[in-house]
């Protein structure tokens, strides 16, 4: 089974894009990868979070990039065009997945970047989301990497400011 390509880097939403809009939910299934209920359920953690930390994070399914050649451009140009976080902590998650690409990536704001380093996104991505996509379980792999996100988010130590 060939392996998906990995490309974690956390990185500042700081360039626009055109093919997306401010966020209005938050969960973007360009790609139809996910039930009604699936799309609900990850929805709602995502609204949880942030009432309960003021953190917005994201779930975006793309088949392409569009005009970008690396999910890693796409990422950044889409986190900025969408306004993910509050501009006044920095404090968005932006968690993008295409299986027809066989990509992931977890990018962050400037403040959120501080608390969910490289290396911990890096740990999710390979220890939590890609051992279930390989077995085809995409819902389970998103599920599982949002909830460790959040879930660490959360801890008070962890706070973003």
């Amino acid at each position: 089974m060939p392996k998906y390509l990995l490309l974690v880097v956390i990185s500042l939403l700081s360039v626009s894009s055109s093919s997306i809009q401010k966020i209005k939910t938050f969960v973007y299934d360009y790609e139809g990868v996910l039930s009604m209920p699936e799309k609900n359920t990850l929805d709602s953690l995502f609204r949880q979070h942030e009432k309960k930390t003021n953190n917005e994070v994201v779930l975006l399914t793309t088949p392409d990039f569009g005009k970008y050649q690396k999910i890693d451009d796409y990422s950044l140009a889409t986190g900025n065009k969408m306004g993910i976080g509050k501009a006044e902590k920095d404090n968005g998650v932006l968690i993008v997945f295409s299986q027809a690409q066989r990509e992931a990536r977890i990018s962050t704001g400037l403040g959120t970047e501080e608390i969910l380093t490289d290396s911990i996104a890096v740990e999710i991505m390979f220890n939590i989301m890609i051992p279930r996509f390989k077995e085809g379980k995409m819902f389970e792999g998103i599920f599982s990497g949002s909830k460790a996100i959040t879930d660490f988010l959360e801890k008070p130590e962890n706070e973003i400011r």
